[in-house]
């Protein structure tokens, strides 16, 4: 989650900014000033000075909040030099000066003047010392007062020449350079300046900038390895919080959901278990019907009952269709093939009509014969005799009717 460091997203909602100016007489004062960030914008949330000790400010600050540290007065040397190619800036400064006993902080002014601050190491491991003994996490240092004057590339509202404490700074605006500076007299009283509707005294205006420095991007910060593993842990520490609410969010949206997923499919299970079990029923039922249904047709197949009953039917519907001209004497269902004898199973024609009757017109008989074939349960119509008895007019006939088998009704 490396990519997340610099991410507003990750960073806390409010810093500090503390300016500490160390007195002649072995005093430190002070001043502080905490911004919030609301939806976007920078407020100021509060402010002030404290003299000697830090017990004050770690009661009214949650120690949670980034701290950005800045020292300046007794110990520090600010100075304005030329830079030399041939010379290390801080030996300009103080001859025979190493890197290693002081720490050195440089803004570029115009052409090729320096602006130095420098102080011993001891005396900032002091101070870090003392705030880190207080719980107070300091992620960024800066040295002197030179730094402020990056406020005026960033506000507009604020003059060329800046008051910063007991320093006087002129900028050059179109260049974005330091132009020069000079030390103030205490007695001179201290400037209130207008930043974005908060009005900030000249006191506060490097605190104000450090803290700034939390949400704007600033290239030129002072590297000190104890400042530095301060701000890893720190920044550590802010994606790890941000990494576990992240997870525990993930997790609970994903249980949310299945939970949801759950929810509904179990209740569509649920019905489409209850209509499964209303199906099996049904076909359970289906089943056992049709059984029945199977066992009643064996049974009255059997018996000859259901053939008789579709025999009966068609006999009716034949009987209804006999025009006035006919006249039947006879009709015979499953006619005997030959005479019954004693002792002999008879012998009948299967799914046959024979019908006898007296006709007044041949062709009576020929338009009755075309009536029943067409009922759908006639197969086919024989005359097997037609004829006359002398000058008779009237005919006797006989004619055979095949039924089709296994006819529905």
């Amino acid at each position: 989650m490396n990519f997340l460091k610099d991410k507003n997203i990750v960073k806390s909602n409010k810093a500090l900014g503390v300016h500490c100016v160390m007195q002649q007489d072995g005093s430190t004062l002070f001043y502080y000033i905490l911004i919030a960030r609301n939806k976007g914008k920078v407020e100021i949330d509060s402010y002030g000075l404290l003299e000697g000790g830090l017990d004050q400010l770690a009661s009214q600050v949650l120690l949670t909040t980034p701290v950005f540290l800045s020292a300046d007065g007794k110990g520090v040397l600010t100075k304005k030099i030329i830079a030399d190619p041939l010379k290390l800036p801080i030996q300009q400064v103080i001859p025979n000066a190493t890197e290693e006993e002081f720490l050195m902080q440089q803004s570029n002014g115009s052409d090729h003047d320096l602006f130095i601050s420098i102080t011993r190491k001891d005396s900032i491991d002091e101070l870090l010392k003392n705030l880190i003994q207080h719980k107070f996490q300091v992620i960024g240092l800066s040295i002197g007062p030179f730094k402020a004057a990056e406020l005026l590339t960033i506000f507009d509202e604020l003059p060329s020449d800046l008051n910063v404490g007991n320093c006087m700074i002129s900028f050059d605006k179109e260049k974005g350079e330091i132009i020069d500076f000079k030390r103030l007299d205490c007695s001179v009283p201290a400037d209130n300046y207008t930043i974005d509707g908060n009005i900030i005294p000249s006191d506060y205006l490097l605190p104000f900038y450090h803290a700034l420095t939390y949400y704007i991007t600033d290239n030129h910060k002072l590297e000190y390895s104890v400042v530095t593993d301060q701000h890893d842990e720190y920044v550590s520490k802010r994606l790890f919080v941000f990494s576990g609410w992240t997870a525990l969010i993930i997790l609970l949206s994903l249980l949310l959901i299945n939970m949801f997923l759950y929810t509904n499919y179990s209740d569509k299970k649920k019905n489409l278990e209850t209509r499964v079990a209303g199906d099996k029923e049904l076909l359970g039922n289906l089943k056992k019907m049709n059984e029945e249904l199977i066992w009643k047709e064996k049974f009255l197949g059997q018996a000859g009952i259901l053939k008789n009953i579709r025999m009966s039917y068609y006999a009716d519907r034949i009987a209804m269709s006999v025009p006035e001209e006919i006249t039947l004497e006879k009709m015979e269902i499953h006619p005997i093939v030959s005479k019954v004898k004693k002792e002999k199973e008879i012998q009948v024609q299967p799914d046959k009509i024979d019908i006898d009757g007296f006709a007044g017109k041949s062709e009576a008989l020929n338009d009755w014969i075309k009536d029943l074939k067409g009922f759908s349960w006639i197969e086919d119509v024989s005359v097997l005799n037609f004829s006359k008895d002398g000058n008779s007019s009237i005919g006797i006939f006989s004619i055979e009717l095949k039924i089709v088998k296994n006819k529905a009704l």
